[in-house]
This record gives structure tokens, sequence and C-alpha cells, in this order.
């Protein structure tokens, strides 16, 4: 079992995730994954009125890395046109992987890295954060 991030790396990967337009899934779905409502959930992530509880912690941790890990899809029921999440079976996950350009910092200067990216990886910071607004 993956280990919880830490808060500090949490808040800034939820950071991002919530301010993703194209992240694939709602907030709305992404808190029943992990459990909570979403009012609940922005109040911590994005207004930051509320702190961040163990138990949110862990379980926003462990809903994180099944989406990024490709373990989760949003489905569409086609009799009502309805959106659901279902968790996919072991062995059908699938991440979304696409090309992209990063950005590194290294001795003080920005480096470029092509190459293949997963899609729902909040792991590593934008050219406005590394930039620093």
């Amino acid at each position: 079992m993956d280990r919880p991030l830490s808060k500090v790396e949490l808040m800034k990967q939820m950071e991002r995730f919530i301010n993703d337009k194209n992240r694939g899934i709602s907030i709305d779905h992404f808190s029943q994954i992990a459990g909570y409502e979403s009012k609940y959930l922005l109040s911590i992530f994005k207004e930051k009125i509320q702190p961040i509880s163990e138990g949110v912690q862990i379980r926003v941790s462990r809903a994180l890395a099944s989406w990024k890990r490709g373990e989760i899809r949003v489905m569409i029921k086609p009799h009502n046109n309805t959106k659901f999440v279902e968790y996919r079976p072991r062995g059908e996950t699938k991440q979304k992987i696409q090309p992209k350009i990063s950005f590194d910092i290294r001795n003080g200067a920005i480096r470029l890295q092509p190459g293949p990216v997963n899609r729902m990886d909040y792991s590593k910071p934008g050219l406005d954060e590394l930039i620093g607004d």
C-alpha cells in the first residue's frame, strides 16, 4: 500500500488538480471517491478555511494515487447521459500518456524536458510555479 503524501505535498498537488480545467473528472466525482463532500474538500484545498486532518490526508492521497494510476474511469449511462465513477478491474488500468514539454530548474536555469508524461500526474510544478508568478 502506498504511503500518503505529506500535507504540504498534498496541498500543492490538490491545488494543481483543482485548477486544471482539463482534468477529466469533476470535483464532485473525485470527492465521492475520497469519501467526502465536494464543499468540504474545496474548503480545505481551495479556500484553505479548514486544516487537513490525518483522515483527509490518507483518503485524498489514496484517491489521487488511484486517479494517477488510471484505476478510476468516469462512465456515462447511455439511457439518461448521467456520469458516474467506476473502478477499473486489475489489469485494465489505463494511464493517460501524452507528449509534453516539462520544465526543470537546475543550478538556477530552467531546462526543457520533452517526452511522454502521465496526464493525471500533478506532482511536478508548472511553468508559472517555476517562474514564481
